[in-house]
């Protein structure tokens, strides 16, 4: 009887033990799921501040379409290769201006003709009233415009005269010289190749017919290329005049003096 009492106690205190083993294995499991629950639930503050984030990134993604469309923006276009491509134009330009400081704005023309272009000729005079210089320049038809708003730095601006000459209707007629001349020569040496006895040809001869191809073909093709370097070169004659004159000594009429000391002189006697 003691010993049934005793495995009765044994066997409750065994299930009490498994019991309690299994609720620290079940609870164990729901602790840390709401401790992960607690750390991935975010708090009132923490939702605002990530709104207000999220609303400033896009206002910004908003604000960066329209600074790099700024920032890709094309500069202003060449009028010379839009408005003028189908025209081969010849510039001569005339531009007179005026300075008070002469030898500063001298500097800074001959400065913008080595940037757009040349000098061909150059006159300064310091000999006359007003000191001046007159330079021819030619100037890259490229950068032809934005050499003349240059050119407005150096001085007022007094007189501008801007003269074209259209020279696509003789491009067209050069072309076709050179493409019948081409033909000609072609032509020509067909023809010189001997197809019988009686049709011959001297050797003089035939270097005599094949020259003067050659010469017309060169002399087509040379007034072509003519063309081509008048439409890329602009004429820019700058006459630059200083505004202030030359200080000049007043010399005193010696003539008259001597004639009213002897004047008075007679009078005197």
């Amino acid at each position: 009887m003691k010993y049934l009492i005793i495995l009765f106690f044994f066997f409750s205190f065994s299930c009490n033990a498994k019991r309690e083993s299994n609720a620290t294995t079940q609870t164990a499991p729901m602790l840390s799921g709401n401790m992960e629950a607690d750390e991935e639930a975010p708090s009132p503050k923490s939702e605002s501040r990530r709104f207000a984030d999220n609303t400033k990134v896009k206002e910004r993604s908003k604000e960066t379409p329209s600074d790099k469309s700024d920032a890709v923006s094309p500069s202003p276009t060449n009028p010379v290769n839009i408005i003028s491509k189908s025209r081969l134009l010849e510039y001569t330009i005339h531009l007179n201006y005026e300075t008070e400081d002469f030898l500063k704005s001298r500097q800074r023309l001959i400065e913008l003709a080595k940037s757009y272009g040349f000098i061909k000729k150059s006159t300064t005079s310091f000999e006359g009233r007003k000191p001046g210089v007159n330079l021819e320049i030619w100037v890259q038809v490229d950068k032809l415009y934005d050499s003349l708003l240059e050119f407005d730095n150096i001085g007022k601006l007094k007189y501008e005269n801007i003269q074209t000459n259209d020279l696509t209707e003789e491009n067209a007629l050069s072309q076709k010289k050179v493409y019948r001349e081409t033909i000609r020569v072609q032509r020509r040496e067909k023809a010189l190749v001997p197809v019988s006895k009686s049709n011959t040809w001297n050797w003089k001869d035939r270097e005599d017919a094949l020259e003067r191809s050659e010469n017309n073909l060169d002399s087509a093709e040379f007034e072509k290329w003519k063309i081509m370097d008048k439409i890329s070169w602009a004429k820019v004659s700058v006459h630059l005049q200083s505004s202030h004159s030359k200080e000049t000594v007043k010399v005193p009429n010696f003539i008259g003096a001597f004639y009213e000391a002897i004047t008075f002189s007679l009078n005197i006697v």
